[in-house]
């Protein structure tokens, strides 16, 4: 089973092997909706049969649907997820959060990677290394 100390990447891998055989074979490629509850849906049997919370982080699950729909989904340690089209989380999260609300549109979300850069940006401090850009 998928264990709290496992890298992120690692427990996606999980979320693909922990599935009972009922389930659609793994040729088929997964929504992220489906990603995003099975993610949520770990972390809140965690929460609810030991009484803690061992992931302690919200995640967010990114990535394209089927048709080629982006799909941008927040999970959090309760157990709970949400759809977002845009969000933040982490350390100075509200002011990112802020950023994004004044300046997200639908002819900004078609350079997410810029709308991204210019939020990180407002909390970056000057002349700061604490950014990266893949």
């Amino acid at each position: 089973a998928c264990g709290s100390r496992v890298p992120v990447f690692a427990r996606f891998a999980c979320a693909r092997s922990d599935r009972k055989p009922t389930h659609t074979p793994l040729r088929v490629a997964l929504s992220v909706r489906y990603v995003a509850e099975y993610v949520s849906g770990v972390q809140q049997r965690y929460t609810q049969s030991g009484g803690v919370r061992p992931f302690g982080i919200s995640t967010l699950i990114m990535g394209f649907d089927r048709d080629g729909t982006p799909q941008l989904f927040q999970t959090e340690p309760s157990g709970n997820y949400t759809a977002w089209k845009a969000v933040a989380i982490g350390r100075n999260q509200k002011t990112v959060k802020e950023y994004l609300e004044k300046n997200y549109s639908a002819e900004t979300a078609e350079d997410g990677v810029k709308l991204a850069c210019r939020a990180l940006l407002e909390v970056v401090e000057a002349g700061g290394k604490n950014i990266e850009v893949a």
